[in-house]
């Protein structure tokens, strides 16, 4: 089974060439490398003409990176494709371990745990996520309780079937704020199996200028972005959903997920913009979702109604 590796870049020209080395020196036998360079201004192209035919090089207008994913897909050819952001990488057997998970068809997605390492590349002894949720089927889950159904790992950890992404590319590409892998894990369970690798796979690169450590700052901008990008992705899911043939409540999905009903009462707090959830909002967030354990949802209610 052939894999795909595209890799996604914007002017990170100084990790671009490690990134691109893990894809060339994977120890599965049939690998496709395809390098997407969204625009960049620093000396990415450079890099990626240095090596040749050895990879499928893309240079495009700044797009973002939605443009990448669908740039780099339209050309790729693997029955399994990883999505590997540019100041990332791979251990070398990763495309050989979700080789042999996506064999079966009955899988979508498999995923395993990145590394956290800082700019020079030095381990900071934590993984992303700290944890991800077992291998299964979370299709109904999905349908009941919304986006972020269950925990998965970010876009370089991650390795889809191309099955499932032939059904739903390309994928939107207008909101800049929401990272592009976050519509595929929304709607990934709706079409197979979740696999899992219990070890990690590669390194996620903590910088300075990573997407998703900036927008984790408390403040209300961040807060905001977050009630948007849950809301798009729960349109994302709806539609989905609507187009396979289900029947799903959006209300539900956004008075269950506690951490969203937190963001808009902190929100309140701070600006006044959002309308706050009540007391008893508040209090029965964590019980909507029928897959939380009865004793987890009475400790995050009891501290939910401490806020």
């Amino acid at each position: 089974m052939q894999v795909s590796i595209i890799i996604n870049n914007y002017n990170y020209g100084a990790f671009l060439a490690t990134a691109i080395d893990s894809a060339l020196t994977q120890s599965h036998p049939d690998i496709e490398v395809i390098v997407v360079d969204d625009g960049s201004t620093d000396n990415s192209r450079e890099i990626i003409s240095h090596y040749g035919d050895r990879v499928m090089a893309i240079f495009k207008e700044n797009g973002g990176q939605g443009t990448c994913f669908n740039a780099g897909f339209e050309r790729s050819h693997g029955g399994v494709v990883i999505f590997l952001d540019a100041d990332d990488y791979l251990y070398e057997d990763a495309a050989a371990l979700f080789a042999e998970k996506l064999r079966d068809p009955a899988v979508s997605k498999c995923n395993g745990y990145l590394q956290i390492i800082d700019r020079e590349g030095r381990d900071q002894n934590a993984t992303m996520p700290a944890s991800l949720s077992p291998a299964g089927d979370y299709r109904e889950v999905s349908l009941h309780n919304g986006p972020g159904s269950y925990t998965s790992c970010f876009t370089s950890g991650n390795a889809f079937s191309r099955t499932f992404l032939e059904a739903v590319f390309p994928i939107p590409v207008a909101n800049r704020r929401l990272g592009s892998d976050a519509y595929l894990v929304t709607v990934d369970a709706l079409f197979g199996r979740i696999e899992v690798i219990d070890r990690t796979v590669g390194a996620y690169r903590v910088h300075g200028l990573n997407h998703f450590p900036t927008t984790r700052v408390f403040n209300a901008e961040n807060l905001a972005g977050l009630i948007e990008s849950m809301a798009e992705r729960s349109r994302y899911l709806a539609g989905w959903a609507k187009t396979l043939g289900h029947q799903v409540d959006t209300n539900r999905w956004a008075s269950g997920n506690w951490r969203l009903v937190v963001a808009r009462h902190a929100l309140s707090r701070m600006d006044r913009s959002e309308r706050g959830p009540s007391f008893v909002e508040l209090a029965s967030a964590p019980f909507i979702r029928k897959d939380r354990k009865l004793w987890k949802a009475i400790v995050i209610s009891v501290n939910l109604m401490l806020l």
